[in-house]
């Protein structure tokens, strides 16, 4: 049917607007193929738009029939992307390196970024991605340059990780990744044990960036080495459910060891606020449980996530709630009812049985299964991980095997039997480790690697050893764990 100019425009917003948005959404390609016969004669940015819609859909023939309808300095980023899919290295670098050395501006920075993440990527190894990073940098004449840079720094040997992110630094201060170069060169100088550059570096990320993910690991470090229990008690005041507010109060109390004994108190989770008023609609839903209208009723995250709960999807709650917490600049106090949403005593008496069994800390355990699976007991992971604990059939086999126990690996989908081999697995690690710390970082990387580690490592405390260990995911595991060890204590401790 024919439409007026002004219908046709509009009608062609809606498409532009939902594939800026959304061009991997479930509709996109819908959109694309309804936008094409609705005007065969689009513009370029347009074709732009659907050119790489058909790229996240993986639908490369359509792609290239969009290319040959373009110019390349129009849509250059979407072509030497499909030749990095298609393995056409040699051409796609041969493109890439052409337009950046032309000083040629991409059309959106996302997909620009897309063409180093696939042009890094072909080498295999991190010295070989740091090289051809370099020679990229080399050529690139636009303030794009920022982010080769930064990606380089992340790839850099050991040795020249500080040289490179300080380099960084100093020629963008201001630049899109100056937070985190800053952030990087705190980070190598305290693994160097250079601890007064160290100081002057957080004191300088402090300055200049008061409120970031990284703002309460600067600042215990900061209070650390300068012995500054004032600071510490901001650490503890400002970020009280962190992993860093946890080493604080550690400090602050004198506690050499990882964990302290402490039972804790069973505390259900109940519906979060102050019940309403008897007189209102949400009172009359709450009376018959009609959670699907409570849910639509409300716009809070957190009766979303006790709805969730109620429902029994515990991993669904526990995620909404998490991320509204976190989206909260001032924390409740402990005894807010929307702890127990974040934290919930899922499994609590499998917990408690297996851990009192094993000599384990029973928080500890429950932050396991929290981290590990958000308590679904059926996750399975990418590497075959199963269960509530996420235990690797081997490794329970021959835990089973030892204590006597008959054993199928669908045995780990049972909450209970998962409970008790994850038990007795954290137990075989921490009398061979003798630290907690050290045994929840061989839960997740290995006991072999941990071992290594602990033999190689100069360090005088746990602090030390943590941010020494080379595996950032397992770093970031310690500090996941022993986070929600933190939690568990000060919301249910008798």
């Amino acid at each position: 049917k024919k439409v007026s100019k002004k219908k046709r425009q509009q009608v062609e917003q809606k498409f532009r607007d939902y594939l800026e948005k959304y061009p991997e959404g479930r509709l996109a390609v819908n959109v694309a193929n309804t936008w094409l016969k609705f005007n065969e004669n689009i513009s370029p940015s347009d074709y732009y738009l659907i050119a790489r819609t058909y790229l996240y859909a993986k639908s490369y023939t359509e792609v290239q029939n969009i290319l040959n309808k373009t110019k390349d300095d129009d849509i250059w980023t979407i072509k030497t992307l499909l030749l990095y899919k298609e393995k056409n290295y040699i051409e796609a670098n041969k493109l890439l390196q052409s337009k950046i050395a032309s000083g040629s501006k991409t059309i959106r920075t996302k997909d620009y970024n897309n063409v180093i993440n696939e042009y890094a990527n072909i080498y295999e190894t991190n010295s070989k991605k740091y090289e051809n990073l370099s020679k990229l940098l080399e050529l690139t004449k636009d303030k794009k340059r920022e982010y080769i840079w930064n990606l380089k720094c992340s790839y850099a040997p050991e040795n020249e990780k500080t040289a490179c992110y300080n380099a960084l630094y100093s020629n963008y201060p201001n630049g899109e990744y100056s937070q985190n170069a800053l952030f990087q060169s705190f980070v190598q100088s305290l693994k160097n044990k250079n601890y007064q550059t160290t100081k002057k570096l957080a004191q300088e990320y402090l300055n200049k960036y008061q409120k970031s993910k990284e703002t309460p690991m600067v600042m215990f470090w900061l209070a650390k080495l300068e012995h500054n229990d004032k600071m510490l008690n901001s650490v503890l005041k400002q970020y009280p459910d962190s992993y860093y507010a946890y080493r604080a109060f550690w400090i602050l109390h004198n506690i050499q060891t990882s964990t302290v004994n402490s039972s804790l108190r069973s505390k259900p989770v109940i519906y979060p606020y102050r019940l309403p008023d008897k007189n209102s609609p949400l009172y009359s839903l709450f009376l018959v449980k009609d959670y699907e209208l409570i849910q639509k009723y409300t716009n809070d995250k957190f009766i979303e996530s006790w709805v969730q709960y109620e429902k029994g999807n515990y991993a669904s709650s526990l995620i909404t709630a998490r991320d509204a917490m976190a989206d909260l600049e001032v924390k409740p106090n402990k005894s807010d009812l929307r702890w127990r949403l974040v934290y919930p005593q899922n499994y609590y008496k499998q917990v408690k049985k297996y851990a009192n069994e094993n000599g384990n800390n029973e928080a500890l355990m429950m932050a396991i299964l929290r981290e590990e699976s958000s308590f679904n007991s059926q996750a399975q992971s990418g590497v075959g991980a199963i269960g509530l604990m996420q235990l690797m059939p081997q490794t329970a086999q021959e835990i089973a095997s030892k204590n006597n126990l008959a054993f199928e690996t669908l045995y780990l989908l049972n909450p209970d039997i998962n409970i008790k081999l994850g038990n007795m697995y954290y137990s075989i690690l921490k009398k061979e480790l003798k630290n907690e710390t050290m045994a929840i970082a061989a839960y997740n990387g290995g006991i072999g690697s941990v071992s290594n580690w602990k033999s190689k490592f100069s360090f005088a405390d746990i602090d030390e050893f943590t941010v020494q260990v080379p595996y950032e995911e397992t770093q970031y595991y310690i500090e996941k764990i022993f986070g929600s060890y933190w939690n568990y204590t000060r919301i249910y401790q008798r």
